[in-house]
């Protein structure tokens, strides 16, 4: 078969490497490259969970959640990490790296085990390997949860294909179990189990009773998880925001065959407005791709089975919108970008098979396009060198996004760059004037810089604007404090302890005041208490 690169064990090692070299060649960069202030901090050092893998820690991580997920395997694999190799990023890069190179051998695997061909395998793995769209996926530290999930995910799927051929309970077992690891390492798995019966359907598998009693465990896995997700999301407090899911449909599939444009951050509020105003083009696209999808079910059988692939696959992000300010994300497209790989590539093998002038005409044209999306992924790569390169690149297509000025303002900060600092708040305060991060992140910035006057007055008419928000509240009192001005601290601490009785920073430093100033005057600071509060402070007191 010309369009397969051999169907020799040697062939397909040597595609192996060649699909390594690819992505080497893609991302290698990144190993050089620091963390960025965008999630990277608070999954790896900052947080004390991410250090303590003792049996204690390990129940702690796998009982609770971080940032709205519950992804214990990725909170724990960089736990290992820190205890083995401490903070150095380059571990972490490396680790994201290797990663990436499994999934795409893995992606590779299942296609063969599909009878696909090795020079569709192939294709298919490069194509998908190498696209710009994975960049974030690829470079981002904090996106370990995003290459674990899939690493576990596609694993199982070798074993189900596996089973599908032989029926041994073993391989079944293994993709059940390996498939529950996949949803402890990030919750977007719960799509495995349609992704089943999509194959099962490729491999035209009768659909019968068996086969639904073998599909159960895996749903009921799902359910719960999702359940789960959705508990945990509530738990956020951010209220729903509406989906617009035609738009979306189509965002996704042009920013995979044609990445060009694309932002580590799409804020929801320019997306929905760009989604609302081309509403009806979005519309007759996303129709016309759905049309095409039911046509070429009859007609092509690969080409659905891609199409089928991509859209099991992304459609949990078509309708629940991700917490947050983002409308999409280009990570949502790792695994449901597999479908979409596969298309290009059985479409060569369609035409070309057998027909050498088409064979090798289309060799050189998918050889250009490998290479040109992996320059192209090895130069978008760079805008996760540090958080100053990526906030910069997202304020350069999204200027006026209040996310987007506060981060690079957090970069600046970080950078010791206090001007650049300074600037970048202003600019978020401009934007919104009752932005309690900037209002309180630029007090200390004029507190530090022993500009103490200004950062009262900014504190003051924040807290006159919003005076229930303890975070405004707390740093007015760490001001005071600073400045000798002790009973205006107590002051506004108990005032904070009105909105939260058991605010552990309020109490903390009440206890400090009571106890290393003459705050309560003569008096002993503990008969002078409430009832109440002197019970929140019996174990300072």
């Amino acid at each position: 078969m010309l369009t397969d690169i051999s169907r020799s064990l040697t062939g397909k090692i040597f595609a192996g490497i060649l699909l390594a070299a690819f992505v080497l060649l893609a991302y290698s960069a990144t190993l050089k490259y620091g963390y960025v202030n965008w999630d990277d901090i608070d999954y790896t050092s900052e947080n004390p969970r991410r250090t303590d893998i003792s049996a204690a820690g390990i129940r702690s991580i796998f009982s609770t959640s971080h940032l709205g997920l519950y992804h214990p395997l990725t909170i724990l694999s960089f736990s290992v990490e820190k205890a083995i190799f401490g903070q150095d990023p380059f571990v972490r890069r490396l680790d994201n790296l290797l990663l990436h190179i499994a999934n795409t051998a893995l992606v590779f695997l299942v296609f063969i085990l599909l009878g696909a061909g090795t020079g569709v395998a192939f294709w298919t793995s490069l194509l998908w390997a190498v696209n710009p769209v994975h960049t974030e996926s690829v470079a981002w530290i904090a996106e370990r949860k995003n290459l674990l999930y899939a690493f576990f995910y596609l694993a199982a799927l070798v074993f189900y294909v596996r089973y599908t051929g032989n029926k041994r309970p073993a391989y079944y077992a293994a993709s059940l179990i390996i498939f529950l690891c996949s949803l402890f390492a990030k919750p977007a798995a719960v799509t495995f189990p349609f992704t089943l019966l999509v194959i099962d359907i490729f491999l035209e598998r009768p659909a019968d009773k068996r086969l639904l009693r073998e599909k159960a465990p895996f749903f009921l896995l799902g359910g719960i998880f999702a359940a789960v997700a959705v508990a945990v999301q509530a738990h956020t407090g951010q209220p729903p925001l509406k989906p617009y899911p035609h738009a979306s449909f189509v965002f996704y599939v042009q920013n995979f065959f044609l990445p060009f444009g694309l932002s580590a951050f799409y804020p929801y509020v320019e997306m929905a407005a760009d989604f609302s105003r081309s509403f009806f083009r979005y519309a007759l696209a996303s129709a016309a791709l759905l049309a095409l999808t039911v046509w070429a079910a009859r007609k092509h059988k690969n080409f659905a089975f891609g199409f089928m692939l991509f859209i099991v696959n992304i459609f949990p992000f078509l309708f629940l919108v991700p917490a947050g300010e983002i409308m999409t994300a280009d990570r949502y497209l790792y695994i449901a970008g597999i479908g979409l790989a596969f298309i290009p590539a059985a479409f060569f093998r369609a035409i070309a098979d057998n027909r050498p002038a088409r064979c090798a005409l289309f060799i050189m044209l998918l050889t250009s396009l490998a290479f040109a999306w992996t320059l192209q992924a090895r130069n978008r790569a760079g805008i996760w060198k540090n958080g100053q390169t990526l906030w910069a690149s997202i304020l350069e297509r999204y200027p006026d996004n209040e996310t987007a000025n506060l981060g690079m303002a957090n970069a600046c900060f970080r950078g010791k760059m206090p001007a650049c600092y300074q600037d970048y708040l202003a600019r978020t305060l401009r934007i919104n004037p009752y932005s309690t991060e900037a209002v309180s992140l630029l007090a200390i910035s004029y507190a530090l810089s022993g500009k103490t006057g200004l950062a009262e007055d900014l504190l003051k008419k924040a807290v006159a604007a919003a005076p229930a928000n303890p975070r405004l509240l707390f740093n007015l009192s760490v001001l005071y404090h600073r400045t000798g001005k002790y009973a205006l601290a107590e002051k506004t601490l108990r005032e904070i302890l009105l909105l939260n009785p058991a605010h552990p920073q309020a109490l903390n430093n009440l206890f400090w005041l009571y106890s290393h100033t003459g705050v309560c005057g003569k008096a002993k600071c503990s008969d002078t208490l409430e009832p109440g509060l002197k019970r929140r402070l019996e174990k300072y007191l």
